[in-house]
């Protein structure tokens, strides 16, 4: 498709092309997989924070 508008003569940063490869019952399932997942991803990290912040409260001497 570049190479079509590019032979035409148009810019290809004045181009929009949108493809919409999912049905709304489609993207609204991968849409609740991805909000879980960021919401498991958050959690996790989370934890990290707090093990680490537990790890340097009782090793206050450490330099890492």
């Amino acid at each position: 498709m570049q190479w079509l508008f590019l032979m035409c003569g148009i810019r290809l940063n004045e181009v929009i092309v949108q493809v919409d490869p999912y049905t709304d019952e489609e993207w609204r399932v991968r849409k609740e997989e991805i909000d879980r997942k960021r919401s498991e991803e958050r959690a996790f990290m989370e934890g990290r924070r707090a093990a680490q912040k537990a790890w340097t409260e009782a090793h206050p001497d450490s330099q890492c």
